[in-house]
């Protein structure tokens, strides 16, 4: 997991109040979605090579909700739900969302993307019992490859 912190649409995902805890335990935001259009050659024992591209990226982010009352993991579902919630009007044009990291040398770079797979939890065999863990998933995408940094870049020469 590379990175100290990650926010969706502003918002952090790992969050922290009195009640409960989110806690990420996977967040992979470096994985790029590629293709191409390698061929098998009939006869000769080979394949014809052919260009990787890119098609974009996939960010897988998991996590924990750690809380000593059913109450209080209710509510950490409900943040959840909030930063992870689905677009909630019905269009062809996917809503996109930037989802933001700040890496290990403090560098923010931020990436728009879209829910691929909405939010999942699962809940244990011992989830009536107070003081059990929840575990959740989400996958995001995005149709551009590239990251940006946020922050302003500027390079000096000599003429």
């Amino acid at each position: 997991m590379i990175g100290k912190s990650y926010k969706r649409n502003g918002q952090a995902i790992a969050h922290k109040t009195d009640d409960y805890q989110i806690g990420l335990t996977l967040v992979n935001w470096r994985r790029l979605d590629t293709t191409d259009e390698q061929k098998n050659i009939e006869g000769a024992h080979g394949i014809k090579m052919s260009p990787t591209y890119s098609r974009g990226r996939r960010i897988d982010v998991e996590g924990v909700i750690i809380a000593d009352t059913r109450e209080a993991t209710s509510k950490a579902m409900d943040w959840l739900d909030r930063v992870f919630g689905l677009q909630t009007t019905i269009t062809d044009v996917p809503e996109k969302k930037p989802f933001v990291v700040i890496d290990e040398q403090d560098r923010e770079w931020k990436i728009m993307c879209k829910i691929k797979d909405p939010l999942d939890y699962t809940i244990q065999e011992d989830d009536h019992i107070d003081g059990t863990t929840r575990s959740f998933r989400v996958s995001l995408q995005a149709d551009d490859a590239r990251f940006f940094s946020a922050q302003e870049q500027m390079v000096e020469g000599k003429e």
